[in-house]
């Protein structure tokens, strides 16, 4: 029995990699065109995790130092847990549900994991198996009415929780569209005109979601995002091959083009107007938002909101710097406010501030793991690429990203929804693997060379 028994784990050891595949494309995919099936598939991740944990090859994860901040957000999740049920006042109390929340960061490295044990393909697949997903939910939501609808200033949401969570998923699939463009170019000349249809096709539907659903924290972080990504490309170019068009200046060209297509859809689509209302609906503002500051009169205008609940957040903070009110606090914490009217306490139960957010809820020291968490992905990401185990374009795409997700958590409670949770997953996972691959693989790189994937 104990033979048979050792058989099958040996058996499932060889395979894991295949399950793995299979449960991260249903994964990526899946997110909102089959809600049951994404449940089900990150379900399926964390299981297979956790038995690598337990198979041979899944030893080194026990010492990451990623999984070991994870392991240690979750003791200090479950402490705060009993803490703050004992401390705090009879009209608040801390959620579990709302505690998973903050440990989704452990799916990018479960994420990463699963790529870095699939097979070196699987891993450059993974992204557009995400996008395909958003092009299907682009597909089921959007019709006749709806275009009406957009053409005179709505802001559809595509089946999201809101314009703000499609915005974010569609300005991610941008960034990483323009930035692994050139790796188009690079393929063979049979499939290489098909994917350049392909791509630009990508692009324009991007542009146009991002767009149009005038989510300006977006536009922002794309604005700042998307210099600093052509910048790096000049400055990090790929010394085994000449300067060219797919080299250096296909960044510059992607940039126009990207332009390009904004300007087009502006002048063909007649919603320039909404679009300079929504630009300029914080001027002539200061008197309205000094009130919000100061959680006098909150104005019904996403800016006032934005404000207001920062200011709140901020005394909220102060009153427990330390280990914070618990998760799930913060709805109660609207609720009991004095400062806020029927009408916000109805609209809103999140900060629109994934900073501040982890701040009130989980205190000083639950932030400072996360932002561990954050720095360690990043040192990783450096010493990944100085190894040779990350291609230049993953390389720049990873940074572009960290700046195009800070800015956007700045205006938007991502951490606490699936939008948050999925693309930091993907994205992550999918930077990360690249420093993983080598050690749960033993796939050695020559110093001095650089992957091309």
């Amino acid at each position: 029995m104990e033979k048979r028994s050792k058989g099958y784990m040996d058996l499932l050891s060889r395979h894991l990699h295949i399950l793995f595949s299979i449960a991260l494309a249903i994964y990526a995919f899946s997110w909102h065109p089959l809600p049951p099936a994404y449940h089900g598939a990150e379900g399926a991740l964390v299981a297979l995790f956790l038995l690598s944990l337990c198979l041979r090859q899944g030893r080194p994860l026990r010492t990451n130092p990623a999984f070991l901040l994870c392991m240690a957000l979750l003791v200090y999740l479950a402490a705060s847990l009993f803490y703050h049920r004992a401390v705090l006042p009879e009209a608040y109390d801390v959620s579990v549900r709302f505690s998973r929340y903050y440990l989704k960061p452990l799916l990018i490295l479960i994420v990463a994991y699963g790529l870095a044990l699939a097979r070196p393909g699987f891993a450059w697949l993974f992204l557009p198996i995400a996008f395909c997903g958003l092009l299907v939910q682009l597909a089921l939501t959007v019709n006749g009415p709806l275009i009406d609808q957009i053409l005179q200033g709505y802001r559809p949401s595509f089946g999201f929780t809101n314009a703000q969570h499609s915005g974010v998923a569609f300005g991610t699939a941008l960034l990483a569209l323009v930035i692994f463009a050139p790796r188009v170019l690079h393929t063979q000349k049979p499939q290489r005109y098909a994917y350049v249809v392909l791509l630009a096709c990508a692009i324009v539907i991007s542009a146009a979601c991002v767009l149009v659903t005038q989510v300006r924290a977006v536009w922002l972080g794309l604005a700042l995002a998307l210099p600093i990504g052509f910048v790096l490309s000049l400055v990090y170019r790929d010394r085994s091959r000449k300067p060219s068009l797919k080299g250096v200046y296909l960044p510059i060209a992607a940039l126009l083009a990207v332009i390009g297509v904004t300007t087009a859809l502006l002048l063909t689509t007649g919603i320039e107007g909404h679009m300079e209302k929504r630009l300029s609906a914080t001027d002539n503002q200061i008197e309205a938002l000094q009130q919000a500051f100061a959680l006098e009169d909150v104005k019904n205008t996403s800016t006032a909101v934005r404000v207001a609940s920062w200011s709140a957040a901020i005394d909220w903070f102060s009153q427990r710097p330390i280990l914070g009110w618990g998760p799930g606090t913060t709805p109660q914490l609207i609720e009991n406010a004095p400062y806020f009217d029927d009408w916000f306490k109805n609209q809103f139960g999140h900060l629109h501030n994934s900073y501040l957010e982890a701040a009130v809820s989980l205190g000083t020291l639950g932030l400072l793991l996360l932002l561990g968490l954050v720095a360690y992905l990043g040192w990783a990401t450096i010493q990944a690429y100085r190894s040779g185990a990350m291609p230049r374009d993953a390389f720049i795409f990873a940074w572009t990203f960290f700046i195009f997700w800070m800015v956007v958590n700045c205006f938007e409670s991502y951490i606490m929804f699936n939008s948050g949770h999925v693309i930091t997953a993907c994205v992550g996972g999918f930077i990360y693997h690249f420093y993983l691959k080598t050690g749960v693989k033993d796939h050695a790189h020559k110093p001095g060379t650089r992957a091309t994937g």
